[in-house]
This record gives C-alpha cells, structure tokens and sequence, in this order.
C-alpha cells in the first residue's frame, strides 16, 4: 500500500507543477516550483525503495531528498514574504522584512544541511511491509518547525488583511500532522499526504494573488 500512495502522490505533485509551468512566475512561483521538484523527488525515492535497497544509487537519491527538503523548505520564507506584499500586508513591502526573511532562510539552509545532510548516516525503517532508508539522527527539525511557524504567521496575516484563509489553514494541517505523527513508522506516509494539503493551499493562493504585471 506505501508504494501506490508514494506513487500517487509524486503524481499529484507532478501534475501540480506542469500546471505551475503554464502560469506567470513571480518568486513564490519559482520557489513552489523547486518544492515541487524535492516533493516528487522525496516520494519517488520512497516508492523504489524495494528496488533501490542496498544499492549505492539508492543511498544518494535519499541524501538527495534529505538534501532537497534542506534546502528549498526554508526558501518558503521567501515565497511567503512575496504573497503577503502581493496582499498589501503593510510590513511585506519594507527592506528590514526582506532582510530578516533572506537571513532567516540561509540560516535555516545551513542548520538543514550540517544537521540533516552531511555525515548522514542511514538505518532501514519499516512500515506495512514497505521498508526504506531514513537517518539516524533524531535531532529535532527546527528550521522545518521555524519554517512552518514563519508561514503560519504569514498566512494569518494575509486572512486578516486580505481575508484569504488557505495559506493558514493548508500550513496549519501539514505543521499538526506532521507534529502529531513524528517518530511514528507510519508518520511518512501521513506527512506526505499532508504536503499534498500543503501546496494545494499555495497553489489557490498563488492564483488568487498572481503576478503584478
């Protein structure tokens, strides 16, 4: 069962980013784009883990995906900022905010990178007879929780000034679920359909807040 809701779901979120190519691109366009591509990514990797397993092709793919989720998660700072100027949010538009959201993001990269990525040492989880790679490491992911704490504020105060909810709420879901199934066999599987949430709420927003000629 793992393997068809993997599948499924780099399927969804290749057909999301087909459908993003079609449209104009501001930053949170491109910055969603990359996402996508660390989503599909993340899931396909996950998927062929019964094929890859063992092999050294498989141990990169999934530094890959580590890597991916490193380095584009926090880059939603970013994307944020530019959707809540794009809602006329008063404080988007000023250098200091542009400023704290650019060093926020780097340092979430680079706390990312040296916690989750280099030197990753992987061990073999299991659930419902699906088996794959995952790190040993158990630090706790604070430039993920940063992120998604970040984007809840951002999208609390796009509803209040723009009255659209969505970005709240698609954060909100994917911030308690994966929350309330961390350190869980099946958490992966929870918190991948969850990003499915996730940039469904950015893709509607993204369209309800589109490029400024």
């Amino acid at each position: 069962m793992p393997f068809y809701l993997f599948c499924f779901a780099a399927l969804a979120h290749t057909s999301m980013l087909a459908l993003s190519l079609a449209r104009p691109a501001g930053l949170a366009e491109w910055v969603l784009r990359l996402l996508f591509v660390g989503l599909i990514t993340d899931n396909l990797t996950l998927a062929f883990s019964s094929v890859g397993l063992g092999s050294d092709w498989y141990e990169l793919a999934n530094v890959a995906r580590y890597a991916a989720h490193a380095v584009f998660l926090p880059l939603l700072m970013l994307a944020g900022v530019d959707i809540a100027e794009r809602a006329r949010c008063s404080w988007a538009n000023r250098r200091e905010t542009w400023t704290i959201a650019v060093v926020l993001a780097l340092t979430g990269i680079a706390y990312g990178l040296m916690t989750e990525v280099i030197g990753i040492n992987f061990v073999i989880a299991e659930f419902a007879g699906h088996e794959r790679l995952v790190s040993a490491a158990h630090l706790p992911p604070f430039a993920t929780i940063t992120s998604n704490l970040l984007l809840l504020a951002t999208g609390a105060a796009i509803w209040h000034r723009a009255d659209w909810p969505w970005l709240f709420f698609a954060t909100l879901v994917v911030f308690l679920v994966n929350g309330a199934t961390a350190g869980k066999s099946w958490g992966i599987v929870a918190g991948n359909s969850a990003e499915i949430i996730f940039v469904l709420g950015w893709i509607v927003t993204l369209r309800h807040f589109p490029v400024e000629d």
